[in-house]
Formats: C-alpha cells, sequence, structure tokens
C-alpha cells in the first residue's frame, strides 16, 4: 500500500475514504470482527486536488475544486430582481 491522507468515515463506520498517492481519492470497506478488523483492498473513486467530504449515502462527494491560479473571482450583482424585470418581454 501507498499510504494516505485526509481519511473520513462513510456511512455507519463499515466504509473508509482518503486520498492515496496521485491525488486519487480511496475507499477501503472494513469487516469489523469481535476483536479484528478485516480491510478490503483500495478501490480508486476518482482524482480529487483538494479537500472533500463525503455524503451521509456514502456515494455522494463535496469536493473543493479551484484552479492552480487561485478562486475565481466573486462577482456581485445588485439589484438583480430589476434585471430580471428588463429581460421579460412587455405583455
Amino acid at each position: 500500500m501507498g499510504g494516505g491522507s485526509n481519511p473520513e468515515w462513510g456511512a455507519g463506520g463499515e466504509e473508509l475514504f482518503y486520498i492515496g498517492p496521485g491525488g486519487k481519492l480511496n475507499s477501503v470497506k472494513l469487516n469489523l470482527g469481535a476483536n479484528s478488523v478485516e480491510p478490503s483492498a483500495p478501490r480508486e473513486l476518482f482524482s480529487v486536488a483538494g479537500p472533500y467530504r463525503v455524503a451521509p449515502d456514502g456515494k455522494h462527494f463535496l469536493v473543493l475544486a479551484g484552479s492552480e491560479s487561485g478562486p475565481p473571482p466573486l462577482q456581485l450583482i445588485m439589484n438583480w430582481p430589476a434585471l430580471l424585470k428588463k429581460r421579460t418581454p412587455p405583455e
């Protein structure tokens, strides 16, 4: 195994997610015995470039996506309801 970082438990505590070598999100199922824990072979899911969270269902993920140049600029649109009114055709 190549190790990993950012571990997070899946729903029910029987699956562990982590970022493995090469920035891949991995999943390991855990078989919990009375006095033992047997992990499955790691399964690569997809590449991640930043922090992630596992949804309660263990099937969906929230991944912070960005670029190397930083986050996109924030655009604030003021009085947007008036802009919407201007776009509606007159009756």
